[in-house]
């Protein structure tokens, strides 16, 4: 029983672990928190009552940038032998949410990133459409839906310019799925699926179910 009150055992080391591997899969973060809510007797039946990460100003190592992450977990079942010893193997999946919002600012950092000629910008409306301008101009709007059963979304387009070219057009499109893209917004072991996304004031929302199948880990 000696070991359920060591320090290095509770839950600011179990925050501390799960913070560097994190860390260690942005390249940037404004401001990144994780907390874990254990205590030793919970740890010694195998469990965490809860997983908390939420986080703003995100890079990732795919270099999009993110105005804010949360994702919550709950109950999750851990090797209690394993967690004694400061190591938090998962023994079954554990579900939860999550979400991300993403602004004006960050799709043009992302469009900013492609050769055009011309610069591009981003405007998110409130009728649910993504605008595309160079300058005041309008090139195209999309509409942005799920597809694959919640695990990307795709875009619609809507109307466009035809004087801007439309190999351009394909060109812009592809960077912005790839922005919208679940593979920019996974962390190792854990699954997203995408619920609901909603465009409004200037910021895109999406809403995921998050599975999670391992602990983060470095």
């Amino acid at each position: 029983m000696l070991l359920l009150d060591r320090k290095s055992l509770g839950e600011q080391a179990i925050n501390k672990i799960a913070t560097l591997a994190l860390s260690s899969q942005l390249n940037e973060a404004q401001h990144l928190n994780v907390r874990v809510k254990t205590d030793p007797t919970l740890l010694a039946q195998g469990k965490l009552a809860s997983l908390l990460i939420d986080g703003t100003g995100l890079v990732t190592r795919g270099d999009l940038r993110m105005q804010q992450m949360s994702l919550e977990m709950e109950e999750i079942a851990v090797s209690p032998f394993k967690a004694l010893m400061g190591n938090i193997v998962l023994t079954q999946p554990s579900q939860g949410t999550a979400e991300f919002v993403l602004t004006e600012g960050d799709f043009d950092r992302g469009l900013n990133r492609l050769k055009l000629g011309d610069r591009v910008s981003c405007r998110l409306s409130n009728n649910g459409e993504i605008a595309i301008l160079r300058g005041n101009t309008v090139i195209f709007t999309a509409s942005p839906a799920i597809r694959e059963q919640g695990k990307e979304v795709g875009l619609e387009v809507r109307s466009r310019d035809l004087s801007f070219p439309s190999q351009q057009v394909k060109t812009i499109l592809k960077e912005l799925e790839d922005i919208l893209s679940l593979r920019n917004f996974g962390m190792t072991g854990i699954d997203l699926k995408i619920q609901n996304l909603e465009l409004d004031n200037g910021r895109l929302t999406l809403k995921a179910i998050a599975k999670m199948t391992k602990f983060p880990t470095k």
